[in-house]
Order: structure tokens, then C-alpha cells, then sequence
């Protein structure tokens, strides 16, 4: 599962300023129910980002293999399938290398709709330095089952979501070994809460505070030409004024706006930025001033 691993630290910077045996599983009844049509499988691009409380955040930084990559914080690099409900692929903490693969697999979440159901195994490998317990091989079985629709209140707003909930046995005994609570908003083809609930730790909840596209994983001529027309909306822009962007791939597209209520200080702006990628928008207001140079600089977050 794509945070039942460990816990990630960091935020990202954005540079032109517009992420078997088993119990029965049960749905949460804590959040409201609603109608909503099926969601399907989102396919995300390098440059989505999601930042979450507790100091964690992810963003896509490319693909291989039909597989994405990812930055996990000061995690580094971690692999994943498009599907982030199935487990990570490729990873490491320390000096240990993980390597998982996944099999059997039952049935299929998407497109998500309450009630459907998958499960699968999964043999998880690591290797490293430490010759008296590795190399070590375990084998673990999950169970998933798509719960209510619900409308779900995070720092980042409030979203349409489904529920999704999987649970983590032992390959070995059978014995419950975790559970994944996500609610899944399809406007941003992404989860916007996970609780982490374990046998023995503390249980977990993440919340969305905030997501975008990171324009750092752009080509530099785009950024550039980005950057650019930023430059020239603050330079000579009305207030009110807007400019539209759109990169040559066709998969990602900027509206960049001059706010109408603009500072007393000629050397300030006031600005907002809206992202769409694959139709998944994100949008964003700053305040840009003039530093010594007389370049434009991002001052604050509005």
C-alpha cells in the first residue's frame, strides 16, 4: 500500500509559482454518504504532488516500465504500480533494499464502486548489508473492499471520495497485520485521507493540506517559457488580467491571473495559478515582489 511502509518527510518547492480465512472488512460510518459515479483508474504525471499533515508528502517524478516514480521526502526514490493501493515495488530505508512482487491477484478495485472486491499476495524481499538476518523473504496476503461513498472535510477542502479499505495479513500464520482505511477523490485522482491502523502501533491519519503540479518536472524550455510569461503578466499585466499556457504535450495547462485587489506597492503583485493535468486541477495564490535586482520574487502563499 503506498504509505504502509514507514512514515515520509518533506515539502517540495515549487519554482515558477503558479503532488483466505480472514475477518470480514467493515466500512466506516464516521463521514456522510453520497452518490457518485464510479471512478476510474487515474494515470498521473511527473510533477503531481500531495502534502500531507504530519510532515509527509510525495510527488510523481517520472515513470518506467508502466511503473511510476516517486520522491518520498528524504526517502529517495520509491517505486510504485499506477494502482497506489497495491504495495510499493521498490524501496529502501537505510541500508536496507526492499523488493516486493505481487501475485495471485482476485478481482479488481477499479472502476471504484462500492462493494467490489480484490485480493492478492505478495512476497516481500530484503537485502543489504547486515549478513546475520539478511537476506529475509516474508510472505504477506491483502484483502481490499470499496466501502461508502462519502464527502470527506480535510485542510486541502472538502472532496467526494470513495472509501477503500484493506486489510494485511500474515503470509506465514494468517494473523491481521494491518489495515489501510483511504478515501479516494477522484477530482484529483488521488487519496485525500489514509488512516493506519497496526496490531501494535499507534493508529495513523493523514490528511490532504495541500496538492499541484510541480512545474521543476517540466522540460526546461516549458519552464522557461513559463517563467517568462509570468514575468511579463507581473511586469505589465491590469489587475484582473489573465494568461493561459499549455505545453506542448498537451497534458498539462496554466491559467495564470493578476487578482483584481492589488497592493498599494507597485513593486508587489498579487497572482494565482490553476494547473490542469489530465483534467486533475489545483490552483494556488501568491504575492510576487521585486527583490534588490529588480527581479520578480514569490514572497508569500495567500
Amino acid at each position: 500500500m503506498f504509505w504502509c511502509q514507514s512514515t515520509f518527510l518533506g515539502l517540495f518547492l515549487l519554482t515558477v509559482s503558479f503532488l483466505s480465512g480472514c475477518a470480514p472488512l467493515q466500512t466506516s460510518q464516521t463521514a456522510s454518504r453520497l452518490q457518485l459515479m464510479p471512478a476510474s483508474q487515474p494515470f498521473l504525471q511527473a510533477g503531481e504532488y500531495y502534502i500531507y499533515d504530519q510532515g509527509t508528502a510525495a510527488m510523481v517524478t517520472d515513470s518506467r516500465d508502466g511503473n511510476l516514480l516517486w520522491h518520498i521526502g528524504d526517502r529517495g526514490q520509491v517505486v510504485s504500480s499506477q494502482d497506489f493501493f497495491l504495495p510499493w515495488l521498490e524501496w529502501q530505508e537505510g541500508q536496507i533494499k526492499y523488493q516486493s512482487s505481487i501475485t495471485s491477484v482476485n478481482g479488481s478495485l477499479w472502476p471504484l464502486s462500492p462493494g467490489k472486491k480484490m485480493d492478492f499476495a505478495v512476497t516481500e524481499t530484503a537485502t543489504g548489508t547486515d549478513a546475520a538476518t539478511l537476506p529475509k523473504t516474508v510472505q504477506r496476503t491483502w484483502q481490499c473492499l470499496v466501502g461508502e461513498n462519502q464527502q470527506v472535510s480535510v485542510p486541502a477542502g472538502t472532496f467526494a471520495s470513495h472509501e477503500v479499505i484493506c486489510k494485511r495479513y500474515s503470509g506465514e500464520d494468517g494473523n491481521w497485520r494491518g489495515t489501510e482505511r483511504y478515501y479516494y477523490a477522484p477530482e484529483i485522482g488521488h487519496f485525500v485521507k489514509l488512516e493506519r491502523e497496526h496490531p501494535v502501533w499507534p493508529k495513523k491519519i493523514y490528511s490532504l493540506q495541500d496538492y499541484g503540479f510541480a512545474t521543476t518536472r517540466l522540460p526546461a524550455t516549458e519552464q522557461g517559457q513559463l517563467l517568462d510569461l509570468l514575468t511579463r503578466l507581473l511586469e505589465r499585466g491590469k489587475p484582473g488580467e489573465t494568461v493561459v499556457w499549455q505545453s506542448q504535450s498537451k497534458k498539462a495547462a496554466a491559467i495564470l491571473a493578476l487578482s483584481g485587489q492589488q497592493p498599494t506597492s507597485a513593486q508587489c503583485r498579487i497572482y494565482s495559478s490553476t494547473f490542469s493535468v489530465q483534467g486533475r486541477q489545483s490552483s494556488h495564490q501568491y504575492q510576487s515582489c521585486r527583490n534588490s535586482k529588480g527581479q520578480w520574487e514569490k514572497t508569500s502563499n495567500r
